[in-house]
């Protein structure tokens, strides 16, 4: 046995020995890419984008994970993608690189394809987007049959396209969501008549098999780290098993994708449908009519007091001038969970016998696979302090109340899906990660570094690489002083906002877009400016994609669009349509159990969460402002908490963080600069 060790870890030795000296090969070729044959190439010569393709070399060759915040414009995915290709070059191992939108997904096929040419390499590429992006025959099919005749005419063209974008034509969500894939399965898929002509079955094939290149989003590469550990028990992986890089594009938003994938829900309306069920597929069994009688009636006690805390909670908020998305769970209800489970056995365990006797017993165990929600969501409650817990209820009905539950440590999960495995090394990279500007890596890192358990030994943390635009004099930050404060005053804050607001647009006549922190300001801002300008007031939507609300705004260059939520990040206008971006307030987090998990652990929640956040969020939205090197414009910040006469703790945060440094609060200041701005362009 000693002997065997031995040479096993010789063998180690001698490979590892072996890709470092690959490694240096690679890295003598980016350093003669980057310095002395990239405008060869057509390409600018960026310092940003040198010094981190070369960082990311020394990362592989150290085998660490890399970080780096990659400022807008300094070419981050040529950055990462030119030591890739060339490593696999050499070594011919499959790559992966998600992102979390499908917009850079596109542009990323062109770079690689770019890349590919430059370095004459023949890798496969190949990319895979959500599922639901993707027709299903099968349901297609099935729908075929029920619809009109106008709506089957529609199918037949559609049966031509493999995914939702190649259609010639748009296709409503409402009509796409009918035929797309929705639960992909691969013990059924492969039965599937459809499956020759699947594009989605096609690709999951391939991507098991391929050595190239694979560029999918964040939420298919955590289910598949998710399926390759026994700990989430499920075994049947996504992605091919032999990558040993992972690039994470638009990382900032990890923490919150891998919460989104353990997050457990379960509403009202699910839980009385399936136990229903369920009674009237064992209609015959009186032991279960009785166990689902009592089950339901303290479901039905428990959501009657979640709606009476629902109702609390919102009275408190209002005094606090705020709203509340998600509520919290009162802990005396969760003491029933014991009770309830123990009714839960009793039903399954019953309905179980019951479909053995059964002819036609499939239904019964197909009810019974969805009861396991309603299993997970107990355990969750009876070890309630590893978990956290929140209820939504829009509708502010007993009806529409959904319960929610994920794991309170999610930065523990982070940590070993991502980097826990020694085989696998990720390349991370986002223009917002840090949230701060102390000159110190680590410390500018701490936050992105404390949400994802992930430890600056095992990473090379890259000094921030600024953006290459000339911020100061493409931008000015307008700021006040005497507007009321928002926490305090919110109604008088929204009144004085709507005036000032009103000035800045007529400096730049329309031609902005104003961020939101939440929608209930948004829509006020909206009822006090419509008819006191004369430009065309654009709301976000949420029955209406983001992409034609973007499209709206840029066919009208004057207008003003109003957004929240998703709209501070991820969108990009170019050109004069995007002159004016007005923060109406600092994007501090809504209070919910989740922040409320993590704050507890600080010994300065504002301090150490909240800021942090807020920050973060601030620079994406400010972000939408400058997209090219000739856009220009004003960033108007509203919310006074940073203006000179605050005394906020926080406001030499923010204003470090922030990448424009030309700021002023005398609104003719930022006149004469758009006028002059706007002249040297027209020149």
């Amino acid at each position: 046995m000693y002997g065997y060790n031995y040479w096993d870890e010789k063998q180690r030795e001698e490979l590892a020995f072996k890709r470092k000296t690959i490694l240096r090969g690679v890295g003598e070729k980016v350093y003669e890419y980057f310095f002395e044959k990239i405008e060869e190439r057509g390409l600018c010569s960026r310092e940003g984008q040198r010094d981190m393709a070369c960082e990311i070399v020394d990362a592989m060759i150290e085998d660490k994970h890399f970080l780096c915040e990659a400022g807008v414009g300094i070419g981050k995915t040529y950055a990462y993608l030119v030591p890739l290709m060339l490593y696999w070059k050499k070594c011919t191992e499959p790559i992966i690189i998600a992102t979390s939108t499908i917009a850079l997904q596109n542009q990323l096929l062109g770079d690689i394809e770019r890349m590919k040419s430059d370095l004459k390499a023949r890798a496969d590429v190949i990319l895979i987007k959500g599922q639901a992006h993707y027709l299903c025959k099968e349901r297609l099919h099935d729908y075929s049959e029920e619809c009109d005749e106008e709506t089957k005419i529609i199918l037949n063209t559609i049966d031509n396209s493999g995914n939702q974008e190649d259609a010639d034509f748009d296709i409503s969500e409402k009509l796409w969501d009918k035929i797309n894939v929705n639960n992909y399965n691969p013990r059924l898929c492969d039965k599937c008549v459809h499956k020759t002509y699947c594009t989605y079955y096609g690709l999951r094939k391939e991507v098991r098999r391929t050595k190239g290149f694979v560029v999918c989003n964040q939420d298919l590469l955590i289910s598949d780290l998710m399926k390759k550990s026994w700990e989430y028990g499920d075994t049947r992986s996504i992605l091919t098993d032999d990558y040993k890089y992972v690039v994470i594009d638009e990382v900032h938003n990890i923490e919150g994708k891998v919460r989104n994938a353990l997050t457990g829900s379960l509403g009202y309306y699910d839980i009385k449908k399936s136990i229903n069920k369920l009674v009237k597929a064992c209609r015959r069994n009186d032991s279960i009519h009785r166990s689902s009688k009592e089950y339901i009636s303290i479901i039905d006690s428990m959501f009657d007091a979640f709606m009476q805390d629902i109702t609390r909670q919102d009275q408190a908020a209002s005094k606090d001038n705020c709203d509340i998305e998600k509520y919290s769970v009162p802990q005396k209800q969760m003491q029933k969970a014991h009770q309830l489970k123990k009714l839960y056995s009793d039903i399954y365990t019953t309905a179980e016998a019951t479909a053995e006797f059964e002819k036609n017993n499939e239904h019964i165990y197909d009810i019974l696979d969805s009861l396991e929600e309603q299993r997970g969501l107990l355990e969750a409650f009876i070890n309630s302090e590893s978990n956290v817990f929140w209820i939504t209820c829009p509708k502010k009905k007993k009806e529409g109340i959904v319960l929610y539950y994920c794991p309170s440590d999610i930065a523990n999960d982070v940590k070993k899906l991502f980097f826990s495995d020694k085989r696998i090394r990720t390349i991370m990279t986002s223009a917002t990660i840090t949230a701060g500007n102390s000159g110190d890596s680590k410390e500018d890192y701490a936050y992105f570094l404390k949400t994802t358990g992930l430890s600056d030994k095992s990473c090379i943390l890259s000094e921030p690489k600024e953006s290459p635009f000339d911020y100061d004099k493409q931008a000015i930050v307008y700021y006040n002083d005497y507007l009321a404060n928002p926490s305090e005053n919110r109604e008088l804050f929204i009144e004085q906002g709507v005036e000032e607001l009103i000035k800045i647009l007529e400096i730049t006549k329309g031609k902005a877009m104003v961020l939101f922190t939440a929608k209930s300001d948004m829509k006020k801002v909206y009822n006090k400016l419509v008819g006191r300008v004369p430009y065309k007031i654009i709301i976000q939507d949420e029955r209406v994609p983001q992409k034609e609300v973007i499209s709206q705004f840029k066919s009208d260059i004057n207008s003003v669009l109003l957004g929240a939520g998703s709209y501070w990040e991820g969108v990009s206008v170019e050109g004069v349509a995007l002159s004016n971006l007005v923060i109406f307030k600092l994007p501090f987090p809504v209070p919910d159990p989740i922040y409320e998990k993590k704050m507890e652990r600080c010994k300065n929640g504002l301090m150490e969460v909240l800021v942090p956040e807020m920050v973060l969020k601030l620079k994406q939205g400010i972000g939408r402002l400058i997209r090219k090197e000739g856009d220009y414009g004003i960033v108007s910040i509203l919310d006074p908490r940073i203006g000179d006469g605050s005394n906020a703790q926080y406001k030499g945060v923010v204003w470090d963080a922030i990448p424009i440094k030309n700021k002023t609060n005398d609104l003719n200041e930022v006149k004469a600069f758009y006028k002059n701005i706007t002249q040297e362009i027209q020149l």
